[in-house]
C-alpha cells in the first residue's frame, strides 16, 4: 500500500482512508483504522509502505490517506511525457502510476517537444514520434494521481503498449477542482 504524500506520520489508531480501486472494476472508499505491522509504537511515515489491519481488501493500486482527507481518484489529468516509441492521438495505452496500472486514452496531444532542447516543436499534432517529448492530456480509469511538484510518487507515471513501456513522464494537472473533491 502506498500512504499519501501530504500524510505526516500515522501512528497506530489513527483513522485512515483508503481508496481502493480495485473491487470489481469499480473506485470504492473503506475506513480502518491505522495498525501497523511492527512494533508497538512504530509510526508510518510519509511516502512509506505499512501494513494496515482493518475491514475491506486493500489490493495492488490502492492509495491511504487520513480519513478526514482522502486521496480522490481522477478521470484525467495533463501529462508531460517522453516517448520511446510513436503515439497518436485517440491510442489506448496502460498508464502504470505507483502500483496502479489502469486503461488510458490520448484524448488531445497539446504540444511536441524536443526532448533535447525543450523546444516546442508543433502545437495540437495528430501524433508524437518516437524521441520528441509531449504535453498530453490523458481520459483514465478512476486512479489516484497528484501533480508531481505536490506529491512526487503519486506525480510519476509509465505509458505501456502490449506489455512495452513506451514512456514515461510526470502529472501537470489534473482534471479540475470538482475531480479531486468527488470519488469518481
Amino acid at each position: 500500500m502506498t500512504a499519501d504524500g501530504e500524510m505526516n506520520a500515522a501512528e497506530r489508531g489513527d483513522s485512515v482512508g483508503i481508496v481502493l480501486q480495485a473491487v470489481n472494476g469499480a473506485d470504492t472508499e473503506a475506513e480502518t483504522e491505522a495498525e501497523t505491522r511492527a512494533e508497538a509504537g512504530a509510526e508510518a511515515e510519509a511516502d512509506t509502505a505499512r501494513g494496515v489491519a482493518g475491514g475491506g481488501v486493500v489490493r495492488r493500486g490502492d492509495v491511504c490517506g487520513y480519513a478526514h482527507e482522502p486521496p480522490n481518484a481522477v478521470s484525467g489529468f495533463w501529462g508531460e511525457a517522453v516517448l520511446l516509441e510513436p503515439l497518436e492521438k485517440g491510442e489506448v495505452l496502460n498508464l502504470r502510476v505507483c502500483t496502479a496500472s489502469v486503461e488510458a486514452k490520448v484524448l488531445e496531444i497539446r504540444e511536441r517537444i524536443d526532448s533535447e532542447s525543450g523546444e516546442m516543436l508543433e502545437q495540437f499534432p495528430e501524433e508524437i514520434e518516437a524521441g520528441d517529448a509531449a504535453v498530453i492530456l490523458f481520459e483514465t480509469e478512476p486512479v489516484v494521481v497528484e501533480r508531481f511538484s505536490e506529491i512526487p510518487p503519486l506525480g510519476r507515471f509509465a505509458l505501456v503498449r502490449n506489455g512495452r513501456n513506451i514512456g514515461a513522464g510526470v502529472v501537470l494537472e489534473i482534471f479540475g477542482e470538482e475531480a479531486r473533491k468527488s470519488n469518481i
